[in-house]
């Protein structure tokens, strides 16, 4: 090959990978995520300071994926069909075929705990043939959103005649329902507890005394992010904005590796083990939230919903400690966010407690927003039996953490 052409081609390679890297890191022209560090403000250069020395390479977050927010039904092969008046159609109705296998026969409509009935009726001396329905069964017409925020969305639809109507919703099938609503012909339902920037499977069914409605499935899709999330805890749950939330979340990751764990669904980490959590939060603005260290700067911690406590303290603190002594040594911050906490598996009857006790665990508790604990049947104790364990330990009532959650997964303490 002539010096030439080799030349160019070398050129081609350096060009492309420079461009390459440019798309990749955060702060480039191309599909960029909001900053939600300071609404309006730029992200600012990112300054990883690894305390482990060891390398850190930021990896570029794929920015891709739903981007149309909104409700659209789904078509695919099936027996049945139904006509569907779409709001945002220009022709009106059309035939959409479509195949719910987890609600298609709709006895999830039963009250929570009422058994079906599998024995056939004792046979009589004369049979009658049953009196026919006297209304029509209902259609489904006119399935639109009326609030959709990245947390929850308001269904409302139409249905030919009363009937009593609710909404089935998922991630890949319908499987979680809205309370069944009166019999009448206009409807309306939220479904919460949704992630941004996802899709969901959402089937509208309807029933009435004249039999059931072919039931509408439709893609749900929530928006991306668009501003600073408030995190709080309510009534045992963990709330974004005012929504229930449970959060898919890992510990002490650094930045480079962060696209996998959103790759895989993670969407909350806890503390950045190679620079402070603002760095972190400004890293996956747009695509996840960030707890920062409750003991670093105002500045530090920048752009997270929360913050966390030092990870396992109760190792590290004595029998007698009291609620003061906890928040002395780690203040809360007025507009910090919940304060998150795991613990040991020690507080637990069935592991062996610290050697100084197990006094301590009140007050840590009374000290946190969310609690959780870690518990590896397979990976610290070797007992592929014991996976009862983390059940027994979240109910065990006679501690003060018996909503936490194990691996690291913490749920609301009381």
């Amino acid at each position: 090959m002539p010096l030439r052409a080799t030349l160019w081609l070398l050129l081609a390679v350096v060009a492309g990978s420079a461009i390459g890297f440019k798309l990749a890191m955060p702060g480039s022209d191309s599909a960029s995520v909001t900053a939600s560090a300071a609404p309006g403000a730029a992200n600012p250069p990112l300054r990883f300071a690894p305390p482990t020395g060891r390398p850190v390479r930021a990896v570029g977050l794929d920015t891709g994926g739903a981007t149309s927010a909104g409700l659209i039904p789904i078509a695919s092969v099936s027996a049945q069909t139904i006509t569907r008046a779409a709001a945002s159609s220009a022709t009106g109705s059309a035939e959409i075929a479509f195949s719910s296998p987890y609600v298609s026969d709709l006895r999830f409509l039963a009250l929570p705990g009422a058994a079906a009935s599998t024995t056939p009726p004792p046979p009589t001396a004369t049979t009658t043939s049953p009196a026919p329905p006297t209304v029509p069964p209902p259609t489904i017409e006119d399935v639109h959103t009326v609030a959709l925020t990245p947390f929850s969305a308001t269904i409302a639809w139409r249905t030919s005649v009363p009937a009593s109507s609710r909404v089935a919703y998922g991630v890949d099938a319908p499987v979680i329902w809205t309370d069944p609503g009166a019999d009448s012909t206009a409807h309306e339902a939220t479904v919460t507890g949704l992630t941004f920037s996802s899709s969901y499977t959402l089937a509208v069914t309807a029933e009435n005394a004249g039999g059931q409605a072919p039931i509408a499935e439709f893609l749900l899709t929530t928006p991306a992010l668009s501003g600073q999330v408030q995190m709080t805890t309510a009534d045992g749950a963990i709330l974004l904005d005012g929504q229930p939330s449970f959060p898919r979340m890992v510990w002490g990751q650094c930045p480079d590796a962060v696209a996998g764990n959103l790759a895989v669904g993670i969407d909350l980490f806890m503390g950045n083990n190679c620079g402070t959590g603002a760095d972190l939060a400004s890293w996956v603005s747009g695509r996840a939230f960030v707890l920062a260290n409750a003991q670093s700067l105002a500045a530090a911690r920048a752009g997270s919903v929360g913050v966390h406590l030092p990870d396992e303290w109760d190792t590290f603190l004595p029998n007698n400690l009291t609620l003061a002594d906890a928040l002395r040594m780690v203040p809360p911050t007025p507009d910090s966010g919940p304060r998150f906490l795991t613990l040991t598996n020690h507080f637990y009857s069935g592991a062996a407690p610290l050697p100084q006790g197990r006094g301590m665990y009140p007050a840590l508790a009374a000290s946190a927003d969310v609690l959780g604990f870690d518990l590896y049947p397979l990976q610290n104790w070797c007992r592929y039996d014991s996976f009862g364990d983390v059940f027994d330990s979240q109910r065990q009532a006679d501690v003060p953490v018996d909503r936490g959650a194990a691996d690291g997964l913490p749920r609301c303490a009381a």
